[in-house]
């Protein structure tokens, strides 16, 4: 891969880290909010969490439960070399019309060789697979706040914000290595 690919690769990258970074600092407010709430005085509390078996609160399980079993498989997917390896084998080769590229860009990228077309293409669908796992990694901490909202014990609250936080903070997107070993 020459350098002016390399370039175009690792500016990529960069929007991997810093996407992870915002979505992993917006649950650290989500977790600012909810200690505030329990610290003042949250007021009368909704009976909507347990005033029947399909209530908010267990709708709200629910909802986390798949976020994270979601979260899970997006990310395992990445993981898989050898399954990234099969998939960029059976990609196609076209430069995809909907990407936003520079001029420059453009042109290096359409003087390519196939390989690096491939590898190309598989980087898009790992950057996506990454944001969709963070993404439900956020479902988990905004359930905290909507329970917290109407009346969620403390515990529970902190539970989905944690979960979220920490599935994140295990979710460290591990870009760089993943496409060097691709690469190769």
């Amino acid at each position: 891969m020459n350098e002016e690919l390399k370039k175009i690769f690792n500016q990529g990258n960069l929007v991997v880290y810093i996407l992870w970074g915002a979505l992993t600092f917006s649950q650290l407010i989500y977790a600012f909010l909810i200690f505030m709430h329990f610290m003042g005085d949250p007021g009368k509390d909704f009976e909507m969490i347990s005033s029947s078996p399909l209530a908010l609160g267990n709708v709200l399980i629910l909802i986390c439960f798949v976020a994270a079993l979601l979260s899970a498989y997006f990310f395992n997917k990445n993981r898989d070399i050898v399954g990234l390896e099969q998939e960029m084998k059976a990609m196609d080769t076209k430069l995809d019309p909907n990407l936003q590229l520079t001029p420059g860009q453009f042109e290096i990228l359409s003087n390519a060789s196939t390989d690096t077309m491939k590898f190309y293409n598989l980087r898009g669908r790992i950057l996506t697979r990454y944001i969709l796992s963070w993404a439900f990694n956020e479902v988990l901490a905004i359930c905290g706040v909507i329970g917290t909202v109407f009346g969620m014990e403390r515990v529970h609250a902190y539970t989905f914000i944690a979960t979220g936080i920490t599935l994140n903070i295990l979710m460290f997107p591990k870009v760089k290595e993943q496409f060097e070993r691709l690469a190769k």
